[in-house]
Parts: C-alpha cells; structure tokens; sequence
C-alpha cells in the first residue's frame, strides 16, 4: 500500500502521468487479480500469481520513483513547491502539510521535536 501512496504523491506533486507502459502493467494487474476471483480449485496458486504480478509491477512503480527523483534533483532550478495549478486541487489538509516556514513547523513539529529515542 505505501508503495502505491508514494507513487500517488509523486504524481500529484511533481505533476507526473502514467505513460502507456504504466496503464499496460495497471491493466494487466487489474486482469490477473480479476481472473484470480473466478479461479476454481486451489485458490492459493491464483493468490501467489497476483502477488507475484504485483511484487513486479510494485519494482517498477520503485524504480520509476527513484528516477524521477533524481531528475528533479538535478534539476538547474532547484524544486520550488508544488505547482500552483496542482496546489489549488489539493485537500485543505494537504495544502497545508505542502506549506513551508513557521506556521507548517508549528502544527507538524520538526524530524528533532519528533524523533521518539530509542531506549533498548
């Protein structure tokens, strides 16, 4: 699941869309787990098969993160922000966790006020 959210997030911020490779390994993953339902027998080999498929795709979900990061942080012009136009669509609650400086610290706290020590 946090894997699909981080992907969701770095779409959304960085105003990034599928490409049709994605849509096809969506589509055929959507497929598999469908077929999955009306497998009859051993249900278990139609379960390895979808978490197989998903544990494939879920690698290049990662992979495609990682790269786009690196391009935005190679970027001449270093990352500003979410863009206006992507801003206004967000949640009023996501809007906020978007905005920096001294009014986001003080409802969030910083990594320092949270960090919660390890005491084994």
């Amino acid at each position: 699941m946090a894997i699909i959210a981080n992907r969701f997030l770095i779409q959304t911020r960085f105003d990034i869309a599928n490409d049709p490779m994605d849509n096809f390994c969506i589509a055929i993953g959507t497929c598999c787990w469908c077929c999955n339902i009306f497998v009859e027998g051993d249900a278990d080999i139609g379960q390895m098969v979808s978490e197989c498929i998903f544990s494939m795709m879920a690698v290049c979900f990662l992979t495609q993160q990682e790269v786009e990061l690196r391009r935005i942080k190679s970027m001449a012009k270093p990352f500003e922000g979410v863009p206006a136009h992507i801003y206004c669509e967000l949640a009023p609650s996501q809007q906020k966790m978007c905005r920096s400086g001294d009014e986001a610290k003080a409802d969030y706290g910083t990594m320092e006020e949270n960090h919660v020590p390890d005491n084994r």
